[in-house]
């Protein structure tokens, strides 16, 4: 059982109760059972770090005007200061109430668990780096949680002016006003989908943001109004005298037409104010892994029973969970950039020689220590410049992402139990944040990458060049785990050693226990490999979350009725690494996506073709400022019966891979 937030005394005491409830109903049958319980404190965020900056600034040694210009070091040690003086406090005052707990600091302070979670979700291809608008507070100078956010009334000045493109959009209706609305892709998240759907935006590039990160007009502003009339507006607060000071432009320049006061609503920080704005973040993506979220949920028990439409009500409209902030207090986000080519490198390679370093000196070190302390000789190779072309990020972790990691903190279930928590226990305001990131975090650990079927082993010509490398692989990682299992499923090892070496007495006859341990061969030890396969998979992510619309809409019931489409954008100078990639890996991209075929193509070569149907989306290339789009449609050729894909010719019995087989076996 786990609760994460200890903000009175009230939700410690349910804790306990539901503990010992349960214990009691449960040693009506067994004799003598324990129960332990642990408690946790939510020690990260904005909370904590302003409480430690107002304790800084009450302190008269020096005038604290802008928390922004302190050491990132001097912050953070007040912060944990706070959090740790915090946390002693209501251990104190949980004891009086005579709360029996494990209240030992190996249970009571939270560890870097996150960390371990957010890498297995690296290697699932779920995490990515993206520059699009977000939720942002210029006070704090920090992308914001969902959570974080309420919704007031605003009064918004509207002015009439030149001519426009119309767009459509299927969030804007008649129901109210005129139906027409103006678009910024840089500050809304509805805009931004619509513009890119479009194929309005091909890169970061082409979002026009004129706002700086403290909510200013920037000087960018002048490429529209020019520079005379840029002076007015450089430097003035969008949400305050910068609204003033546009009304002012338009009627010097005679293009205002109206003013009118409206109301609507609009997104606010509870905290510090907010504003929609276009920054690079990481964010995860959550169209792969949310059907599978919301079928865990079917085998939980919710009290009350409503609050299960409550819970899938926040998680189903989601397609990406923005997971980057920018506050110096909380988990950081262990990604390192190479400075001259500004690569962002986040692998599991590097993920798991960074939480070694971490392990063994402190998660301070990843903040004050060398930058060569986290880099791998291999990234050191790969790219130029030695330790001083690289820096380290200075990202956190949003805080729901933190506090949502810590079921892993619980031993994995045993003696027949399924969970590793029977009760999760939290207010209902928490379904739009705790209960939903540990829901989100959890699904995405168990969220495996098998689905991608390698049909090659049973339609393939059994003597095929493909089916053979997929056969080779499954030898060795069977020889592998059957070797790690020995010593916990000793039966199942036994009877696996004797299959695979029957007919060869010698060696079937005897005890798996007598072969000699032999570590994985280090040619099968690839970073590149590992690398490509963590791009793939982020582009298969974004595959099969359209398939999924597809079949949500009922336009195809299998992924093998369908067509992928591979859009390369125009004129690419310099062909960046990702392209390579799919263009070496072009036959395997079906496979991948568990499709019937997977094209190539660029803009260009699109032609004015109609489809039944067709589903786009796109991502970011890294090390440009390009983006691919990525097409769903039905099939262009009929199904095959012997391997049931859709390659065949309307005239021909069978598919060209399977005619070949049948006539090579005859």
């Amino acid at each position: 059982m786990y609760t994460d937030h200890f903000s009175s005394c009230s939700m410690a005491l349910l804790m306990r109760t539901v503990t010992f409830t349960w214990s009691c109903q449960v040693i009506k049958c067994i004799p003598l059972i324990r129960q332990s319980y642990h408690p946790g404190w939510d020690c990260h965020g904005l909370p904590i770090e302003n409480k430690a900056l107002q304790e800084l600034k009450a302190r008269s040694s020096f005038l604290l005007k802008d928390a922004l210009s302190l050491p990132p070091n001097v912050i953070r040690a007040a912060a944990k200061a706070t959090a740790e003086r915090e946390m002693k406090t209501q251990q104190e005052e949980f004891e009086q109430f005579c709360i029996l707990a494990d209240w030992s600091p190996q249970t009571t302070f939270r560890t870097l668990v996150s960390f371990r979670v957010f890498q297995q979700m690296v290697e699932q291809g779920l995490i990515y780096r993206h520059y699009r608008p977000v939720d942002y507070s210029p006070s704090s100078h920090s992308a914001l949680a969902e959570a974080e956010l309420v919704y007031n009334d605003e009064h918004l000045h509207l002015s009439g002016s030149a001519n426009a493109k119309i767009i459509a959009a299927s969030y804007v209706t008649s129901e109210s006003g005129s139906g027409l609305v103006h678009c910024a892709p840089a500050h809304g998240a509805e805009d931004y989908l619509v513009f890119r759907g479009l194929g309005l935006l091909q890169g970061p590039t082409d979002i026009i943001c004129h706002v700086d990160g403290a909510g200013k007009f920037s000087s960018d502003v002048a490429h529209v109004v020019g520079e005379e009339a840029a002076q007015m507006l450089v430097g003035q607060e969008v949400l305050k005298d910068g609204s003033k000071a546009i009304i002012k432009l338009l009627e010097s320049t005679g293009s205002l037409v109206k003013v009118q006061r409206i109301k609507h609503r609009y997104p606010y920080d509870w905290k510090t104010g907010e504003l929609s704005l276009a920054t690079s973040q990481w964010f995860a993506n959550l169209d792969g892994i949310k059907d599978n979220a919301l079928h865990a949920l079917k085998d939980v028990q919710f009290y009350p029973p409503s609050s299960r439409n409550r819970l899938e009500s926040f998680v189903r409209p989601r397609s990406e969970w923005c997971i980057s902030c920018q506050r110096v207090w909380g988990v950081p986000i262990p990604a390192l950039y190479h400075t001259p080519t500004d690569t962002a490198v986040l692998s599991s390679e590097s993920l798991t020689h960074i939480l070694r370093v971490v392990s063994e000196r402190g998660v301070a070190h990843w903040w004050d220590g060398p930058v060569e302390d986290l880099l791998t000789p291999e990234l050191l190779a790969q790219f130029e410049g030695g330790p001083d072309a690289w820096r380290k990020g200075t990202d956190t972790m949003d805080v729901w992402f933190d506090s949502g990691s810590n079921w892993s903190t619980l031993s994995a279930p045993t003696g027949g139990r399924e969970h590793r928590a029977d009760v999760c226990l939290e207010g209902t305001d928490q379904h739009s944040g705790w209960f939903q990131s540990q829901l989100l975090t959890s699904v995405g650990v168990s969220s495996g990458q098998s689905g991608a079927r390698p049909d090659c082993l049973y339609a393939d010509d059994i003597q095929s060049v493909e089916r053979r490398a997929v056969v080779t692989t499954l030898a060795e990682v069977l020889d592998c785990m059957t070797s790690v299992m020995v010593p916990v499923l000793p039966y199942l090892a036994e009877e696996i050693h004797s299959t695979l070496h029957e007919g060869d007495e010698t060696v079937s006859q005897l005890s798996v226990f007598t072969q000699k341990w032999t570590p994985v061969s280090a040619e099968w030890n690839d970073p590149h490999a590992e690398q490509d396969r963590t791009s793939l998979l982020r582009m298969r992510n974004v595959v099969l979350s359209l398939l999924k619309k597809a079949q949500r809409d009922k336009n195809l019931k299998s992924s093998l009725e369908a067509e992928v489409d591979i859009i390369l954008p125009n004129d690419i100078s310099v062909q960046p690494y990702l392209l390579q990639l799919i263009e070496r890996e072009e036959a395997f991209l079906k496979t991948l996506f568990i499709v019937s075929n997977a094209n190539i193509t660029d803009e260009g070569s699109l032609g004015t073709s109609s489809f039944a149907w067709s589903y786009v989306s796109s991502m970011d290339i890294p090390d440009s400022d390009l983006e691919l789009a990525i097409r769903v449609r039905p099939a262009s050729l009929v199904k095959c019966p012997r391997c049931w894909t859709y390659p065949r010719e309307e005239e021909h019995d069978l598919c060209p891979r399977c005619e070949d087989v049948v006539r090579c076996a005859d």
